[in-house]
């Protein structure tokens, strides 16, 4: 059946708009206006199509614009509005749904995707004005060509298990939600913005009935958060791995902040490559709270900021291919810097141990600093520069201070910082 233009209401409280079931197929289009209460305004199920064009589709007492439901059904909908009281549009049960420069706006979840279905949004507007604007189940979901995801009382987007792509997208939590939450999914950003005003641009949480890990690809992605930037809380099992290559992480508090709930927490993972940049208000470019774990590649990036592990968190990093960091580090793990890396230290720092093929460098002090490894040290050619006041034995200097062992080769530099020479009479400058 096709339908030109004109209008439709449905009768009853449940009455349902446009209805195709078991192999139908219903084209809408000239810009036709369907109008329900609780029913939905295009109902597809059981392999059947419907194909919208030119269509506004309103709900009024908790009806979805679109519901799609059943294998093999199919819901093209493109210069589509949709403003439901309910859903604005729902997937399930394998069924496939692709929005094309549409706006969809809800007064409940505005995109509900569940139980192995698939749905397409280009150049889209998607927004719920009081709960998660998308979310996604089991499922996969695509996002692309300039789609605006927001959220003013929940999260932007929720998948919990699936697969999420997002290309040149805004994901946009404006109160209190997440822009982004994955859980046992995979989900590839690139070229894309996520906001959220008071809690995190992207979390990363386990969930007790999650059993798979989660993965997050952000590619020349930018991410502002009024709390941090990535929130990781791995259990058991269940680990998190956060990729950023290129973009800004701009955060209030602590840029990456990583947490558990539990002594037996699974290792979390961030890679940061390719000039990633990480902003803080607080300083603070990664936290890692009492319990968590977190092991980080610094990989051709320059940070300039502090990281720090509480109580027996442990933070694990590794410097690669040009990586540096202009910091310093509180009760950190097992630190290794390769060659060609850089750490430069304005304060005291201690690690678990470290191997270093690199160069560390203390800045040109106010006040002499030290770092502290509270286990092994090992020299893989790399190079400490130090500055000293070349004087009597009280002269200042910087210091390495190794607790345990100590092997390998590392080049030591010093500096004269305003020392006129002195002999000194018991164990020299330390």
């Amino acid at each position: 059946a096709t339908l030109s233009g004109g209008t439709a209401t449905a009768q009853g409280a449940s009455g349902v708009g446009l209805s195709a079931a078991t192999g139908a197929n219903i084209v809408a289009k000239d810009g036709i206006a369907v109008t329900t209460r609780g029913g939905a305004a295009a109902n597809a199920a059981s392999g059947a199509s419907i194909t919208l064009d030119d269509a506004t589709l309103r709900t009024t007492e908790g009806g979805a614009g679109i519901l799609a439901d059943g294998a093999g059904t199919i819901v093209n909908a493109t210069a589509v509005t949709i403003e439901a009281n309910g859903v604005g549009v729902q997937a399930v049960e394998g069924s496939q749904v692709t929005l094309v420069d549409a706006d969809v706006a809800s007064q409940q979840q505005a995109l509900v995707v569940n139980t192995g279905s698939r749905v397409t949004a280009t150049n889209t507007n998607i927004h719920s004005d009081t709960k998660i604007a998308i979310s996604i189940a089991n499922s996969s979901v695509e996002l692309a060509g300039g789609t605006a995801v927001s959220s003013a009382g929940g999260h932007a987007v929720q998948i919990l298990e699936g697969s999420l792509d997002v290309d040149d997208a805004t994901l946009q939590a404006t109160q209190t939600g997440d822009a982004l939450v994955v859980s046992g999914a995979t989900a590839s950003v690139s070229n894309a913005r996520l906001e959220s005003a008071a809690r995190y641009g992207v979390r990363i949480p386990a969930g007790h009935t999650i059993t798979g890990p989660a993965t997050v690809s952000l590619t020349d992605v930018d991410v502002e958060a009024g709390g941090s930037a990535i929130y990781m809380n791995a259990i058991h099992a269940r680990d998190g791995h956060a990729v950023v290559s290129g973009g800004t992480l701009r955060a209030t508090n602590a840029t990456v902040l990583v947490d558990t709930q539990f002594a037996d927490a699974a290792l979390n993972r961030l890679t940061l490559s390719n000039g990633a940049q990480l902003h803080s208000d607080s300083g603070l470019l990664i936290d890692v709270n009492d319990n968590a774990r977190l092991a980080a590649v610094l990989d051709a990036v320059d940070l300039t900021g502090n990281l720090r592990a509480n109580g027996s968190g442990v933070l694990d990093v590794a410097f690669r291919n040009l990586g540096s960091l202009r910091g310093n580090v509180e009760n950190g793990g097992a630190f290794d810097l390769g060659a060609g890396t850089m750490w430069t230290l304005p304060g005291d720092s201690n690690v678990a141990s470290l191997i270093h093929g690199g160069t560390i460098a203390f800045t040109d002090p106010a006040a002499f600093r030290t770092l502290t490894v509270r286990g092994d040290y090992t020299g893989t050619g790399g190079l400490i520069a130090l500055n000293t006041k070349l004087a009597d034995d009280v002269a200042g200097t910087d210091r390495l201070h190794v607790i345990g062992d100590t092997s390998g080769s590392t080049q030591l530099a010093v500096t004269n910082r305003g020392g006129a020479g002195a002999l000194t009479n018991a164990d020299g400058i330390r």
